[in-house]
């Protein structure tokens, strides 16, 4: 009898000893197969946050641009962002044949944009780098955030501009156009987090020719650098 109770003790022990390793593997299970599904599924999430904050943040830099050009005087905007790799991405005061703009390069892992330019904070339809569109008054921005992508080894490279565009006034019959140049003392490269100072340094008209008639621009210098 003794031996019998000894007995259903042992196995007794044995038996939750399995039941405790078939608790812990399928807990692992669980977990791995959570960190197997889910763990992708967050990266892409948060990634996609990433690059939504930066084109809101490149959205409020360009509002700030127009009214600092605007209403005159210095602006500065605080910039904060990390990239999915490891380093922030990079923004910049860059130029091409149509003048300076602020560019934005971060990676991704997914993506976001068109090989060509998409305006992310205006209607007008997507366009190719270094094209100049017309805006109208009270409808168009000018200052128009764009985004393209292009892939990379492992990941996305995403590219963010800020370019001004002229707006028409059909009351004066001009077309005012933010020029942007390089802040003076500023840097006009740097990584993220940033500040961007932005400050009004002047304001002109000009006449140019094109398509056989005089046009009239009235162009209001920004000057553009980081802190």
């Amino acid at each position: 009898m003794i031996v019998m109770n000894s007995h259903i003790r042992k196995m007794k022990g044995v038996s939750e000893l399995v039941g405790n390793v078939l608790m812990l593997l399928v807990v692992t299970g669980l977990i791995s197969e959570a960190f197997l599904y889910g763990m992708p599924i967050l990266r892409k999430r948060m990634d996609q946050a990433t690059v939504s904050y930066v084109e809101e943040a490149l959205g409020d830099l360009a509002s700030a641009m127009e009214s600092t050009a605007r209403n005159g005087g210095e602006t500065t905007i605080r910039l904060e962002s990390q990239s999915r790799f490891g380093t922030p991405p990079e923004i910049k005061v860059t130029k091409d044949s149509l003048g300076y703009y602020i560019e934005l390069r971060g990676a991704a892992q997914v993506a976001h944009y068109a090989p060509f330019d998409v305006p992310l904070n205006d209607f007008i339809e997507p366009v190719k780098s270094g094209e100049l569109v017309l805006g109208t008054l009270g409808v168009n921005r000018g200052a128009v955030v764009t985004g393209r992508s292009s892939k990379l080894s492992g990941g996305i490279r995403n590219v963010l501009s800020v370019r001004t565009r002229p707006i028409r006034d059909a009351a004066k019959d001009v077309l005012t156009l933010i020029e942007v140049t390089p802040a003076k003392g500023k840097s006009s490269k740097t990584t993220l987090p940033t500040s961007v100072y932005l400050s009004r340094s002047g304001e002109r008209l000009e006449s140019r020719l094109e398509s056989n008639q005089t046009v009239t621009y009235n162009i209001i210098t920004l000057e553009v650098g980081f802190e």
